[in-house]
This record gives structure tokens, sequence and C-alpha cells, in this order.
């Protein structure tokens, strides 16, 4: 779980980070609306999974962290040059540790 809390610490830093040479969709921090969805779905998947350790509730909440992900690698054109090294590696270690969650033994 360190690398969720890694790329919500970097997701956070992007939007106070002056984006004025990315495109549009990245002027203004406009691009956290297409995460924020996302990052709303792996919380409400991560509280149910919490109070009810199901194998469903576990694949649900496995599905949102993937949705999460994907939406962060979406809007990886909005990330600063010189972030998106760390930005790159917190994601695939998110990934990686997704792969590791066991929802068989729920």
């Amino acid at each position: 779980m360190k690398s969720f809390k890694i790329i919500i610490a970097l997701c956070a830093l992007t939007l106070q980070t002056n984006c004025s040479k990315s495109p549009v969709g990245c002027l203004n921090g406009s691009w956290i609306q297409e995460v924020s969805t996302d990052l709303e779905k792996w919380s409400a998947a991560a509280t149910t999974y919490s109070e009810e350790p199901t194998e469903a509730n576990c694949t649900s909440y496995k599905s949102a962290i993937n949705g999460y992900l994907n939406a962060l690698n979406d809007i990886k054109k909005c990330v600063p040059t010189s972030s998106l090294s760390d930005f790159d590696g917190s994601l695939d270690e998110a990934k990686q540790e997704l792969s590791e969650i066991d929802c068989s033994g729920n």
C-alpha cells in the first residue's frame, strides 16, 4: 500500500505545480477531475472491503484500484518532466502490488 500513498502524494504535488507548458487538459489542475471519480470509487471499495472482506468485495477493491491506476496513467502527460520518472516508478510498483493481492482466500 506504500506505493498507493506515494502516487497520491505525487498527484497532489503535480496539482500544485505550474503546468503552463502542459497540454490544455493539464492547465489549472483540471486533470484532477479525470482521476477524482476513480479515487472515490477506490475509497468506497476499500471501505466496503475492510468492513466485509469477502471475495466479491476484494475483487471490487482490486478493480477500483486498477481503475484509479489507469486514470493516473491517462493523466501522465500532466506530470512535470522532472517528476515523471518517480511517477512512472510508483505507478509500476503499485501495479505490482495490485497483482499480488489474492482474493481467493476470502
